[in-house]
C-alpha cells in the first residue's frame, strides 16, 4: 500500500527551509522507499537543522533513496511591475558550487574540523545518487501555462494561498498569452495593488507580483515528473497538494487516499502518533530519537504491504487484535474448535462455523498455524504499543491523544 513517496518541497515556497522534517518522518516511518530529492537548500537544512551526524544517518537509513537532482525548474520574469512584464519557464543549476564540494563545505563549517568535515561528506555523498533532470520539462510547463482551464484553477489556489483574505472577482479572468520569443503575458483581472496589500499584512515579503504566482505553478509541473519517473506518491505542502489535484484529479486522489488511511490510522489506532509530525517539528520528539525506532518499524511497513491500496487499515488492525485476544483468553483444549470460526478461518473451511470439539483432532495443522502467527509471531501492536507510542509519550510527557486538528497547521 505505501510502497515508495517523493519528498522535495514539503514547505510553502516563502519559508527558511523546503523540508517540513515532522512530514519526513511520518513517510519514513510508514513508507517503504523515501525518495528524497536534495538541492543546495535541503542538504543545508538537513545539516544545520538536524546536524553533521544526524543527516549523515539521515541519508544512510534503509528506507531513504537520497537523490541530488543538478536543476530546478524556475520563472525567468522580465519588465516586472510594468504592462509590459513577461514571464518564462526556464531550467536552472541547482548548486552554484559542485555537489561533493557544497557538502564538504558544509560539513567542514558544520564540525568546525577540516579533516572530520570533509570524511563526514564524503560518507555522506557515498549515500546519494545524481539525477539529470530532461531539458525539455521546461516545454512540459509552457504547455500548462497554455492550458486556459488549468490555470484559471491555478491561478484561484495560489492566490488563496499567498493572500487568503483577498476576494477573487466572480468573473475572474486569468490566462497567459504567449508571445512569439517563448515568454508568456499573463492577462487578469486581478486587483494586484489589493492583493498585494493582504499578501504583505500576513508576510514579511516585500511583494507579489504574478512571477511569484507563476513559480509555483512550475514547481508543481517539476514533483509531476519526480512522481512519474520514480513511479512513487508526491509529498508537498498544501499548495503544491491542491495544484496537483486540480491538474490530475486521479494521481492526487491517490496519494491523498493514502495520507487519510495514515491520519485514520493514527487517530484511531496509535492514540497520539497523529502529532508524530508536529512532535518532531517542535524538538518535543528529537529526529534522532525517532530515526533509533525505524529499525523496529520494519515488520510494521512489511504488514502494511499486505494491504491491498484500498484496505481499511483500521478494521485489519482490529482484526489482528482480536486474533490475538481470542488465542489469549482461552484454554488452549478450546482453542481446536473456537479458533477456525471467531478469527475468520471460514474462507477457507466454508463449515467452520458447526465445527465441533470432536472434530478438533483435523485441525491441528491450523491449530500450529495459528498459535505460531497470532501467539509467537508478530503483530503490528507489538510496534506500535512497546516502541512508537510509549517514545511519543515519553517525549511528550503525556499519554493523552491530540487531533491534528487542536494543532496549528504544520503545512
Amino acid at each position: 500500500m505505501f510502497d515508495s513517496i517523493v519528498v522535495r518541497r514539503t514547505t510553502p515556497m516563502a519559508s527558511s527551509y523546503p523540508l517540513d522534517l515532522g512530514r519526513l518522518a511520518e513517510t519514513m516511518l510508514y513508507y517503504r522507499t523515501v525518495r528524497l530529492i536534495l538541492t543546495r537548500h535541503s542538504v543545508t537544512q538537513l545539516v544545520q537543522q538536524c546536524g553533521p551526524d544526524l543527516a549523515l544517518e539521515i541519508v544512510s537509513n534503509t528506507n531513504i533513496d537520497a537523490v541530488f537532482a543538478d536543476r530546478d525548474l524556475a520563472v525567468k520574469n522580465e519588465g516586472v511591475g510594468t504592462a509590459q512584464e513577461r514571464h518564462r519557464p526556464v531550467s536552472i543549476k541547482v548548486m552554484s558550487e559542485p555537489d561533493d564540494e557544497m557538502v564538504v563545505r558544509l560539513f567542514r563549517e558544520a564540525t568546525g574540523k577540516s579533516g572530520k568535515g570533509r570524511r563526514m561528506a564524503n560518507r555522506f555523498i557515498g549515500q546519494t545518487r545524481s539525477h539529470s533532470l530532461p531539458s525539455n520539462l521546461t516545454d512540459a510547463a509552457a504547455d500548462d501555462w497554455q492550458d486556459d482551464v488549468f490555470m484559471r484553477k491555478a491561478i484561484i489556489e495560489t492566490v488563496n494561498a499567498f493572500a487568503p483574505g483577498y476576494t477573487l472577482p466572480a468573473d475572474l479572468e486569468a490566462r497567459l498569452v504567449p508571445q512569439e520569443d517563448g515568454y508568456f503575458m499573463l492577462k487578469s483581472n486581478l486587483d494586484w495593488t489589493a492583493l498585494r496589500e493582504e499578501y504583505q499584512a500576513k508576510s514579511s515579503a516585500d511583494d507579489l507580483t504574478p512571477g511569484h504566482l507563476l513559480v509555483s505553478i512550475v514547481d508543481m509541473r517539476e514533483d509531476l515528473y519526480l512522481g512519474a519517473t520514480f513511479a512513487a506518491g508526491i509529498a508537498q505542502d498544501s499548495l503544491g497538494a491542491r495544484l496537483v489535484q486540480a491538474k490530475c484529479a486521479d494521481l492526487a486522489a491517490s496519494v491523498d487516499a493514502q495520507q487519510a488511511k495514515i491520519d485514520q490510522f493514527n487517530e484511531i489506532v496509535v492514540r497520539g502518533l497523529v502529532d508524530l509530525r508536529s512532535a518532531v517539528n517542535s524538538g518535543a520528539l528529537p529526529f534522532g530519537d525517532f530515526i533509533r525506532l525505524l529499525p523496529d518499524a520494519d515488520k510494521f511497513r512489511g504488514w502494511l504491504d499486505t494491504h491491498t491500496p484500498d484496505a481499511d487499515l483500521v478494521k485489519s488492525y482490529a482484526a489482528e487484535a482480536t486474533k490475538r485476544r481470542l488465542l489469549s483468553s482461552k484454554p488452549v483444549k478450546e482453542l481446536r474448535w473456537l479458533v477456525p470460526a471467531a478469527a475468520g478461518f471460514a474462507l477457507f473451511l466454508p463449515n467452520a462455523e458447526v465445527t465441533a470439539p470432536a472434530a478438533a483432532a483435523t485441525l491441528a495443522a491450523i491449530d500450529r498455524f495459528v498459535v505460531s502467527r497470532f501467539t509467537e509471531g508478530w503483530r503490528p501492536a507489538i510496534f506500535i504499543d512497546t516502541k512508537l507510542r510509549p517514545s511519543l509519550g515519553r517525549e511528550l510527557g503525556k499519554g493523552t491523544s491530540t487531533t491534528r486538528g487542536n494543532t496549528a497547521p504544520s503545512e
